[in-house]
């Protein structure tokens, strides 16, 4: 049976060599979600445009691997019941601020959630302040900027 020239065996190479570079590259993209799946209005009727996280697959994946988040846009978690939960952030790349919600009103804010320093790193866990039936992910600082405090009203329209 001939040999393959040389020639093919190292294009053939090279080919795998840059899809495999391709797919590292585009991957943190592509893991970001759609953020105009829903609309945030909160208070004084200023909007953001949201993903929507809604089954527990979503819920982990979350924002892991997004590699930016813009301003007036965000991750918004659906939970079917109140619950009392924690967040982590496994695989995040960007700090992040929680929004804790319970009946549309913001009960809590953890603020310039960071991310983890390594892979290996401990994850911390960060807990709602009480049972929350949804949760609002914006870009570290955005709740200040936009002035969503505890008591504000935010209410999804998807």
């Amino acid at each position: 049976m001939a040999r393959p020239p040389l020639i093919i065996l190292f294009v053939a190479i090279v080919v795998s060599l840059v899809s495999v570079f391709a797919a590292f590259i585009i991957a943190p993209s592509s893991a970001c979600r759609d953020f105009n799946a829903g609309i945030i209005t909160y208070d004084n009727h200023q909007q953001l445009s949201v993903a929507l996280a809604r089954t527990t697959v979503e819920h982990q994946q979350g924002l892991s691997g997004c590699s930016s988040l813009p301003p007036g846009q965000g991750m918004y978690f659906i939970f079917l019941v109140k619950t009392d939960i924690s967040f982590w952030m496994k695989d995040m790349k960007i700090p992040i601020d929680i929004v804790w919600l319970s009946d549309n009103k913001v009960i809590g804010i953890t603020s310039a959630v960071p991310p983890p320093t390594s892979p290996q790193a401990v994850l911390p866990l960060y807990p709602a302040p009480a049972p929350v039936d949804a949760v609002l992910e914006i870009g570290a600082g955005e709740a200040q900027k936009l002035n969503i405090h505890q008591g504000s009203t935010l209410e999804i329209s998807y």
